[in-house]
């Protein structure tokens, strides 16, 4: 089995606007549970 490894980093603004401006910027906005922050 492949494993990959992804790297993050917590977005400062939300909606539809900013979440576009991520898109257009090539990354990919997304929602991740678990850990130690809300």
């Amino acid at each position: 089995m492949k494993s990959i490894t992804i790297t993050g980093s917590q977005r400062e603004s939300v909606g539809k606007v900013a979440t576009k401006a991520l898109r257009n910027a090539g990354k990919v906005p997304c929602v991740l549970y678990g850990g130690d922050k809300p």
